[in-house]
């Protein structure tokens, strides 16, 4: 079950372009407190405030985060029933008032569509005079199936069983201790990932300019196939077999080869290594 939707999210990973989202400029009620003021890069001065949700997971099967300008970290846990959204918004501005009142134009929303937690940043378009940023740190049961869609920011996620989508433009991924079918696709930055899989189960890393740094389990049963344009393959640690090896391009079965493991990158180097 977990397989095939992870199947059918890859379908709108190849749909929706990194970097082609509309966020709708939204205005929200004023915030309670805020930083002091320090410098940031949209301007002088810098306001920001925290914020946390807490959601029942009881019907629900995953989440999909929607993010613009900041960090994401998911964690999963074994024994959570809820689902918490904490993290911290921030505008960067050319004054102090101006910092504080422009965060009111950033918001969090959440919302459930047919047992998935949909959220979403809303926030204006970045200017000359103004930055705007909000980092995530999520909390979920381990089974869950996450899906991360992110513009310029470095994407964490942790210790999760029930498949993963990580979409990224800027910013390097990182997947620890994943457990299942993971897709990972990004512009500009690394991947590194420690994953396991079982059975049929896949995992489906690319980037354009960055290297991918894979560590799976020794006893892995997958077909492998690694390529790149610019940088050069490295297998360390695992029984490849029928191997095939090219300019570019590596490819062979590990065990029985019911999995599938494919890794792409155009300017980077590839390493696969067993553990």
């Amino acid at each position: 079950m977990v397989t095939r939707m992870v199947r059918d999210t890859l379908q709108s990973v190849a749909e929706i372009r990194r970097g082609l989202w509309t966020l709708l400029i939204v205005a929200v009620v004023g915030v309670a407190a805020c930083d002091n003021d320090v410098y940031g890069p949209g301007g002088a001065f810098s306001a920001s405030d925290s914020f946390r949700f807490d959601v029942s997971a009881s019907g629900l099967w995953g989440f999909y985060l929607e993010g613009t300008n900041g960090d994401v970290r998911v964690l999963g846990a074994p024994n959570t029933s809820n689902v918490v959204i904490q993290g911290r918004r921030r505008v960067n501005s050319f004054a102090r008032p101006d910092a504080h009142q422009r965060l009111n134009d950033i918001a969090v929303d959440l919302y459930e569509e047919d047992g998935e937690l949909i959220i979403r940043t809303l926030q204006p378009s970045a200017d000359r005079d103004h930055e705007y940023i909000v980092h995530y740190e999520i909390l979920v049961p381990e089974w869950f199936l996450a899906s991360v869609y992110n513009v310029n920011g470095l994407v964490t996620v942790e210790r999760l069983a029930g498949g993963v989508v990580v979409v990224n433009s800027n910013g390097p991924l990182e997947l620890f201790d994943v457990l299942g079918s993971a897709i990972a696709d990004n512009i500009n930055g690394d991947i590194i990932a420690d994953i396991s899989i079982l059975g049929d189960e896949f995992i489906d890393l690319r980037t354009v300019n960055g290297n991918i740094f894979l560590d799976i389990p020794f006893h892995t049963s997958a077909w492998l196939e690694a390529s790149l344009t610019n940088g050069e393959i490295l297998v360390q640690n695992l029984n490849l077999r029928d191997q095939e090896v090219g300019n570019g391009f590596v490819s062979g079965r590990l065990g029985s080869g019911e999995g599938e493991i494919d890794l792409l990158t155009t300017n980077g180097n590839i390493r696969i290594r067993g553990y």
